[in-house]
């Protein structure tokens, strides 16, 4: 039973690997890179790789996995490029930490544009909130080492404290500014989520005033007084006698 076993397992990885391979092919120009490197890597399995029948495929799938990496490498520096073009630092922080391939860093002629943008809003005459915001970017980019501000803003909040402290293993040169040490352990922060951000936001905001009620009268307890009835005055009418007066026949 376990010779039978061991015997069917390479089968069974083959075909499985066949119908990865004929789910990808359909859609090989808009399937996710992510799911295009997973079957590419799985065929330098030893049991795939002494089928000489998959060789074919093998090479066409790795040849698409090229140049769909080159195509979205393309899009991702030309994406960066027109952020860091109209100064949208925060955007570009983002898009800049998001490469199509991991460990990808930003093109040589962007990263000092990317670096001095940076600096520039993260300067002792910007906000607190508007710091909270850039570091919350830059924290997770692969310039978060270089940039290193002549100052603190010259009012810090407890918000900016309290996110220089989160990101502080990411942002360690930032984190000396303010006097935030880092534990030996400390572990990489993670990016914040949409919706904790939202309900965030939702508790710092004031809640707004309520117009003022009128005052409604209240119910008297007393009981309402009936008009009394006016008693009439009967006139007493008159009788005119009616004389009898005899008609004449003259």
């Amino acid at each position: 039973m376990v010779n039978l076993v061991v015997e069917m397992l390479p089968r069974l990885r083959v075909a499985e690997w066949h119908d990865s391979v004929d789910a990808v092919e359909k859609i090989i120009e808009t399937v996710d890179l992510r799911d295009l490197r997973a079957v590419v890597a799985r065929s330098n399995d030893p049991s795939l790789m002494k089928d000489a029948s998959l060789t074919e495929k093998r090479e066409l799938l790795r040849a698409a996995l090229e140049r769909r990496q080159a195509a979205e490498m393309q899009n991702w520096v030309d994406d960066l490029r027109a952020a860091v073009d109209v100064g949208r630092i925060v955007a570009a922080l983002k898009i800049a930490a998001q490469p199509p391939k991991a460990g990808s860093r930003p093109p040589d002629d962007l990263r000092p544009r990317l670096v001095a943008l940076t600096l520039e809003q993260l300067s002792p005459l910007t906000t607190s909130d508007r710091w909270v915001i850039v570091l919350e970017a830059l924290a997770f980019a692969p310039i978060h080492n270089e940039v290193v501000p002549t100052g603190v803003p010259a009012t810090v909040s407890p918000e900016l404290i309290a996110t220089v402290q989160r990101l502080a293993p990411a942002i360690p040169r930032i984190a000396a500014l303010f006097g935030v040490e880092i534990a030996p352990k400390a572990q990489m922060p993670r990016p914040l989520r949409n919706e904790w951000r939202d309900k965030k936001a939702k508790a710092t905001k004031k809640p707004a005033a309520k117009p003022a009620s009128k005052p409604t009268a209240k119910p008297s307890d007393k009981p309402t007084a009936t008009p009394e009835a006016v008693p009439t005055e009967t006139v007493p009418t008159e009788t005119v006698p009616v004389e009898n007066t005899a008609i004449s026949d003259n």
